[in-house]
């Protein structure tokens, strides 16, 4: 119910402008529940919870980057995830400027220097947007066509594979599988991994079903994983696959989706329900929209239209609070 949203919706700093990029559940230092979101402009570049209830209207803590007692850089985060009980963030780079966040409680954030690896010079105006792991201590980003890992927990990293002339445009694990969305020849693509060797991918598998109706490739930059079922979004639509290994197996049609405005997020519980946020607001009521699918990724319904509080609020990013990989 749209009203349920509304009434449990706070801006996380006085005088903010709700403007959140991503948001992603974890454990703080002491193993509670604790949540790390990024912002997308205004000062500062990662927020969090001080105490796991985010509907207690409490405002969150700011970290600016460069700030007094807080790491080096100053640069927009795009991507957060918890894993291992270790915090990662990352974003933008410059020539001069290439870190990404380490933290292993939420609060207190190490700046990882990764000027260093091999071609991130060439590739860094892309910007970091894929960020995983494995729930064990295995860390992989990806920006342009490189992938790049860690072993040790997010601590130290190196070039891991190369896909010439494609871009990553994220990255999910789910049955001891690393899964790679790609941008190659305007398409959108797949490629996946075993656990066992990550550095051996499948070749390409399009995101089209047997009707030939895919996702656009400048616009499906966003994907979701649990049980083995990754579900990924472009602007309107989605599509299912299957991954175990090596083996991508695309599952039902394309789904439009019965919301409105640009769809940005989608996220699920592993337990076959998943869910999308958008805009909203191009006919029905102004503010965003909230989809469910209850059949992994297969079909969907509108839950939530319109929500409004204080003013129109778009659906930036969603997740569920399940420690990921699931």
């Amino acid at each position: 119910d749209v009203t349920v949203w509304e009434d449990n919706a706070y801006q996380t700093r006085s005088g903010d402008n709700w403007d959140l990029t991503e948001i992603a559940y974890g454990k703080d230092g002491s193993g509670n529940p604790f949540y790390v979101a990024v912002v997308n402009s205004n000062n500062p570049e990662i927020i969090h919870d001080d105490d796991g209830d985010i509907t207690d209207g409490q405002q969150w803590t700011e970290i600016n980057l460069g700030g007094s007692n807080q790491p080096v850089g100053n640069l927009r985060q795009r991507t957060v995830e918890w894993g291992n009980n270790v915090w990662v963030t990352a974003g933008m780079l410059t020539s001069s400027n290439k870190y990404i966040y380490r933290s292993t409680d939420g609060t207190s954030w190490t700046a990882i220097d990764i000027s260093g690896l091999t071609d991130i010079g060439n590739v860094y105006t892309n910007g970091i947007y894929a960020l995983t792991q494995d729930g064990a201590g295995k860390w992989w980003f990806g920006i342009g066509g490189k992938l790049y890992h860690s072993s040790d927990n997010a601590s130290s990293w190196s070039l891991h594979a190369t896909f010439t002339g494609e871009t990553i445009q994220d990255l999910v694990y789910t049955n001891n599988t690393l899964v790679a969305l790609v941008k190659s020849g305007g398409n959108a693509h797949l490629r996946a991994a075993a656990s066992s060797d990550t550095t051996d991918f499948s070749s390409l598998v399009q995101l089209e079903d047997s009707n030939s109706d895919g996702l656009n490739g400048n616009n499906a930059k966003r994907m979701a994983a649990g049980a083995g079922r990754v579900v990924v979004r472009d602007t309107a639509r989605t599509l299912a696959a299957d991954v175990s290994g090596k083996t991508i197996t695309i599952q039902g049609t394309r789904q439009d989706l019965p919301d409105e405005g640009n769809l940005n997020a989608i996220c699920t519980d592993g337990q076959g329900n998943w869910y999308t946020g958008s805009d909203g607001g191009s006919t029905g009521p102004d503010g965003g929209d909230i989809c469910r699918s209850t059949d992994n990724g297969l079909s969907w319904s509108k839950i939530a239209e319109g929500i409004n509080k204080s003013g129109d609020r778009k659906v930036e990013d969603i997740v569920a609070d399940v420690y990921l990989p699931v």
